[in-house]
């Protein structure tokens, strides 16, 4: 969402000077932590690990990665992951599957980034995104359709789980420029899916970048703990007026639910869908509501979640960058994609637009631009949420559930073109003044394509094409 004009409380001498005393870092973490309880039922662990970070600046790697082992193992990432697990593992020791696969994980991704940092010319370390993706395909595509043992196969479906979550962190290390100056350390695996929290897309990105913004002084990390509580404040509105509107738009339950009880909730999307699919659409005004409404909800779920990870990561002195920005501001359908999930975009830029940027049609500018952006924003981004949905894969097997992904492909494929043409219009007039219609028609554009994004597998391009004809097209019953 768009953010209030909050005052630069990270300038003001007095604040900052407080904020370098000892006295000071306890009350903004305190301040923080209770915060968090707000929103999560490990604000005491997080008090904790804040405040040894906090106190302990020295000690601020080591402690983030003991922290972050920690939550790995009490507050798995990859848990939805092992539901197919638990349906149909039939012993009782399934956990000690999981900390084997846990210790093996870490220990071979340490070997592949010393590996990686020992022999930088190598030819598998020379293009090691790619040659990382094609293993863990090949790996997905064994454990799918090879007949193997029963135990080998659970534990290599275990180990898939644990990868897929942090493979894009080893991406991220595997292409740190100073890969082959600088010594591998242990604790740099340990920095991977922080305390502070993340998905599958590393937030702040990776290694490299951490050490870029990492605060040295504590003046410096006065001002990063500053905006942190200034962000996790701006998250928990965000917070508040997103249950607000679910509960106002949708009927959720919740405190204003007397109130509410005779005010007529607008259906989810998934509802809407499947009126249209079954012949019985809702009235076309309401589909209209139901397509602003289910923008409204996404946009202010990325907005809070990145916002809440994002002062963590400030809180524990790194001065990251917001994850969502003012995207209500955005005049044009690229500026809004990197305004609204700003990681995930860097994420497509690292590894798909400039490999594909600096190796590609470089005797044709524009379009070189052009098939850059459908190379991140399209083919990057259906990977990557195939990748994610390691559990379809799974229960459908790799094919399947490559067949399921049609929807989310054609998905990524409209918006990578969409942002591609954003962009060459872009470098054609690059001082384009924002406007209210601009605005409007970027957002409309986001509105109808978000019905395609994350879509039921099961349904096919048809089931989603019927409901949009029924934005346009008065349905008669």
């Amino acid at each position: 969402m768009t953010s209030l004009n909050l005052p630069r409380l990270e300038t003001i001498p007095t604040l900052l000077k407080f904020g370098q005393t000892t006295f000071g870092k306890i009350i903004f973490v305190i301040i923080f932590s209770t915060m968090s309880c707000l929103y999560t039922e490990r604000f005491v662990e997080l008090f904790v690990a804040l405040s040894m970070i906090t106190l302990l600046p020295d000690y601020r790697r080591p402690l983030i990665a003991l922290t972050s082992l920690f939550w790995a193992i009490r507050f798995p990432c990859f848990e939805r992951d092992f539901t197919w697990f638990s349906r149909h593992l039939p012993m009782s020791g399934d956990s000690y599957y999981k900390l084997a696969c846990l210790a093996a994980f870490f220990f071979l991704t340490s070997l592949l980034i010393y590996l990686a940092r020992r022999f930088p010319e190598h030819w598998f370390f020379r293009r090691p995104v790619r040659n990382l993706l094609i293993f863990y395909i090949g790996s997905l595509l064994l454990a799918s359709h090879a007949s193997l043992p029963t135990h080998l196969s659970w534990f290599i479906w275990l180990f898939l789980i644990i990868s897929g979550k942090y493979l894009w962190f080893i991406a991220y290390s595997l292409t740190d420029k100073s890969r082959a100056t600088k010594p591998f350390s242990l604790t740099e695996i340990f920095h991977f899916q922080p305390f502070w929290g993340s998905s599958n897309v590393p937030y702040p990105k990776g290694e490299a970048y951490l050490r870029k913004i990492e605060a040295k002084t504590s003046y410096e990390l006065a001002i990063a703990q500053i905006k942190g509580l200034k962000l996790i404040f701006w998250s928990m509105f965000l917070l508040f007026a997103h249950m607000i509107f679910r509960q106002v738009a949708f009927g959720d339950v919740g405190f204003l639910e007397p109130f509410l009880a005779h005010f007529p909730a607008i259906p989810s999307l998934e509802m809407a869908i499947q009126a249209s699919i079954a012949g019985r659409p809702f009235p076309q005004h309401v589909c209209w509501l139901v397509l602003i409404f289910n923008f409204i909800d996404k946009i202010f779920a990325i907005s809070s979640n990145g916002g809440i990870i994002i002062a963590t990561c400030r809180m524990a002195g790194f001065n990251a960058l917001r994850n969502t920005y003012k995207p209500l501001y955005a005049k044009t359908i690229a500026e809004f994609y990197n305004r609204l999930y700003y990681y995930f975009k860097e994420l497509l830029v690292d590894f798909f637009f400039y490999p594909a940027y600096f190796r590609f049609f470089k005797n044709y500018p524009r379009f070189r631009v052009f098939f850059a952006t459908v190379a991140a924003a399209g083919f990057g981004n259906a990977l990557f949420h195939f990748l994610r949905d390691i559990d379809l894969i799974i229960e459908l097997g790799f094919w399947k559930a490559l067949v399921g992904f049609r929807v989310y492909l054609l998905y990524s494929l409209i918006l990578g073109i969409s942002i591609g043409i954003s962009q060459i219009r872009s470098m054609n007039s690059p001082y384009r003044k924002r406007s209210v219609m601009s605005t409007l028609l970027v957002l409309l554009f986001y509105c109808l394509i978000m019905v395609l994004d994350d879509p039921i597998r099961s349904r096919t391009i048809a089931d989603y094409a019927t409901f949009m004809l029924h934005l346009f097209v008065p349905y008669s019953r």
